[in-house]
């Protein structure tokens, strides 16, 4: 599992009034200015820091979670927000200078795209189809780009608001976003169209919106030391969660059943979303700017601080299971989404040389179109290869099931069995160290181990799903 923060000056401690030419900077020593709910800031020009955007990879098990930076991605200028792309493949980055960059990081971190801004960047956000990326900005504007292979870096909309938006979301479905402003104002709009079709007024700024998974709820972070639950349809108020401090961020768990928030007051929280009650206060060593539920199951709950620390917490208990150390305030912090089948295998056509580009994005889409459809020979062939290593039916293959199914293979054929590499395949397949391999786990390996170097030998697709069916026969005669 991949986990990506980003470090800068933090966003929500800038007055809403500040200038983009000078930016402030946190200096612990400070002390309260009256009539702002922050600390003094020492002021300096923003090229005098250094900021970036590092991708941790994170390895979980019962009790423990550790964390290993495996990729850093800009150094220049202070980043603000950061989001990965459905298929986890690209990783948009928000910063202080107004500049949206886009990173490929299977080709290490390669840039491949930059989207200009009059201002700092305070949001961005994928649409869940990964082919436009919103963008909420200081200069009282929130905009959506078309970001698809063909229109890359086209600006659709841009939606005028009061004063700067700090957060963009968009709808599960695609078909709306609201933003959080600084006006006291969270808006939905409907995407097609460009047209608000609700407002939400609070009596403070709105730090951050988030959607419950449903999309029937919209939680805010508010100013006023309060997230609230809105009902997303009609605007009506649901919950009210009070703090001692003003409230900066606010995530949902994947089942839609827990809300996580980040306060001022150096407390990241968890509360049951159905009836408001606080399950569990988590405490940080300064302001909470960022929280994020793991996006599989909702077990863990990465938090970015102004301590320069981002944390990784159990859920359920409430430990603190992992530190990362930054070099700068940690604005902001996200999961990555691990590729389904259908992601993984498009990304293996999506590498097959053809004669131009245009024939590379039709072959694309239509590979998608079949994916969608399950009628994807090589997805067939792969999932009945994992099938047949799944000799309980439970969903996943275990380390003596899959011993078992090779033995007997072996034996079938008349070659020696090779327990040793039986075992190796396993664990280098066990991504989440939890002692089984599911299905997506299972055509990640294949795809690096098996489908990556026949293709790169010259072979076509379908030469790759004769000689998987071909395994799968012999598995079948075991």
């Amino acid at each position: 599992m991949m986990l990506a923060t980003t470090e800068g000056a933090p966003q929500n401690w800038i007055p809403p009034n500040e200038g983009t030419s000078r930016a402030n900077v946190f200096n612990a020593k400070s002390t309260v200015v009256p009539g702002y709910k922050c600390r003094v800031f020492d002021e300096v020009h923003p090229a005098d820091i250094i900021g970036c955007t590092r991708v941790f990879d994170i390895t979980c098990g019962a009790g423990y979670c550790t964390g290993g930076q495996v990729m850093q991605l800009s150094r220049s200028g202070w980043f603000l927000c950061t989001a990965w792309r459905a298929d986890g493949r690209r990783l948009a980055t928000g910063r202080e200078d107004g500049l949206v960059q886009v990173f490929d990081t299977k080709a290490q971190g390669a840039e491949e795209l930059q989207l200009r801004h009059n201002a700092r960047v305070c949001s961005v956000a994928w649409s869940p189809d990964g082919r436009r990326l919103a963008t909420g900005c200081a200069d009282r504007t929130a905009r959506i780009f078309n970001v698809s292979t063909a229109s890359q870096g086209i600006q659709e909309y841009k939606l005028p608001h009061g004063a700067a938006v700090r957060c963009v979301a968009w709808h599960p479905s695609g078909l709306q976003l609201a933003t959080a402003c600084n006006d006291k104002l969270v808006r939905i709009f409907d995407v097609a169209t460009g047209t608000q079709v609700l407002q939400l007024p609070h009596p403070d700024c709105v730090w951050q919106v988030a959607w419950s998974p449903d999309g029937s709820r919209l939680a805010t972070a508010c100013a006023d030391r309060t997230a609230r639950v809105f009902d997303s349809s009609t605007g009506e108020r649901g919950l009210m969660l009070r703090h001692t401090d003003g409230v900066r961020c606010v995530a949902w768990s994947p089942d839609g059943n827990k809300l996580a928030t980040g306060c001022n007051d150096k407390f990241a929280r968890v509360f049951n979303a159905n009836n408001g009650q606080e399950l569990r206060k988590l405490r940080h060593g300064d302001g909470v700017c960022w929280v994020a539920y793991k996006p599989d199951d909702g077990t863990l709950l990465a938090t970015g601080c102004a301590d320069k620390l981002a944390r990784i917490f159990d859920v359920e208990s409430g430990a603190e299971l992992e530190r990362l150390r930054h070099e700068s305030h940690v604005s902001c912090v996200a999961w990555r989404t691990e590729p389904t089948i259908q992601d993984t295998l498009l990304e293996v056509f999506e590498e097959i040389p053809f004669a131009d580009a245009e024939a590379s994005t039709l072959m694309a889409e239509e590979t998608a179109e079949d994916l969608a459809a399950a009628a994807n020979p090589l997805e067939i062939a792969i999932t009945n290869m994992f099938n047949l290593y799944d000799l309980d039916k439970s969903g996943f293959v275990k380390l003596d099931e899959k011993c078992a199914m090779d033995k007997a293979t072996s034996e079938k054929l008349g070659v020696t069995w090779d327990e040793d590499a039986s075992m190796a395949e396993f664990r280098a397949a066990d991504a989440n160290r939890d002692g089984k391999v599911s299905l997506s786990e299972f055509i990640v390996s294949l795809k690096k181990t098996a489908i990556d170097p026949f293709l790169d030998s010259g072979s076509s697709v379908m030469d790759c799903v004769d000689l998987l069916s071909q395994v799968c026969a012999q598995m079948s005669a075991a």
